[in-house]
């Protein structure tokens, strides 16, 4: 099995192969998958104010509401900015924030401080990214992933702001792919569930680590849209609309037991880019959290609940 220890990225131009690309990816979208489905949750169903959330949160200097601070925030025409979306939709958005006393009107736009009826569900909500990216830390240790040292001294609150940015980078690289939130979303559900298999076996892990070698049918498992919309947490009308509308440009495929993504798009240059982007900013993040003093040696040490457990697509 090859060790991917010692190996620079960083040397590598986007048409050639990165060592461990796949398997970053593969990690990273476990990771972001739990986090997004956990701010749908907080966000009452709505995918899209949740990101919306993830990027105030993002944002925010502490998340201690008893701290004393006022939030300065952060203005509306700035959040449009950060993803291209219209004014009128980020403002509808940032309106069901505050409906939902997650967060309030600030000096300088909207921040993240919410009614007390409100402040169990999003201490849990950041309890959840905090160990979810220590779950991200610890797998990548387990496949072998390059990852440096670091002991633990780091605050809840650098962990959790860690994590959050790789979130918001994520849904980033995920914008300039898709047209729309909610497909970025089932892409990354659809490869995830295909990939399980894969991800977490050391041997196929490395077997399918980079460009060079994408996964065959045989290995990959087709997931349903019944198990999309349980696992994703979105109406099955809604998955079934847009699993459609992938089909017919080609990123997906139908199989008896489910959907599939078709390996054609997945080697297509850009899709290809796209995977060594994710790669550097996993090496970015880890190569911050290890000055920052992550717990990046033993992270299941430092979980708050313990290991958040996998989407279960079935």
């Amino acid at each position: 099995m090859p060790s991917a220890q010692g190996t620079d990225h960083g040397i590598h131009d986007d048409q050639y192969p990165m060592p461990m690309a796949r398997v970053a990816v593969r990690v990273l979208l476990e990771f972001a998958l739990s986090a997004l489905r956990a701010t749908t949750i907080l966000c009452k169903g709505q995918f899209e104010t949740g990101i919306f959330l993830v990027i105030l949160l993002r944002e925010a200097q502490s998340f201690d509401a008893g701290s004393g601070a006022v939030p300065e925030g952060v203005s509306v025409n700035a959040l449009a900015a950060s993803f291209g979306k219209p004014f009128e939709t980020v403002r509808r958005h940032v309106n069901r924030l505050i409906e939902l006393g997650i967060c309030r009107r600030a000096p300088k736009g909207v921040a993240f401080s919410p009614e007390p009826e409100m402040r169990g569900a999003t201490d849990a909500f950041l309890v959840e990214v905090h160990d979810l990216t220590l779950r991200l830390f610890e797998d990548l240790h387990a496949l072998e992933y390059p990852v440096p040292p670091g002991g633990g001294s780091a605050s809840f609150d650098q962990v959790t702001q860690g994590g959050l940015d790789l979130l918001v980078q994520c849904c980033d690289i995920g914008t300039q792919l898709h047209e729309v939130w909610i497909r970025m979303y089932l892409y990354y559900g659809v490869m995830t569930a295909n990939a399980r298999s894969i991800t977490f076996d050391r041997d196929l892990a490395h077997r399918y680590s980079d460009s060079r070698t994408p996964p065959p049918e045989a290995v990959r498992r087709p997931v349903s849209a019944r198990m999309l919309s349980r696992a994703l947490g979105l109406p099955y009308s809604t998955v079934r609309r847009h699993l459609a509308h992938m089909e017919r440009i080609g990123q997906i495929f139908r199989l008896k037991g489910g959907w599939m993504l078709t390996m054609e798009w997945m080697q297509k240059p850009e899709i290809l880019a796209s995977g060594h982007m994710v790669c550097r900013k996993i090496d970015a993040m880890l190569a911050h959290a290890s000055r920052m003093d992550f717990p990046l040696g033993d992270p299941a040490a430092f979980y708050r609940r313990g290991r958040p457990g996998l989407l279960e697509f079935a």
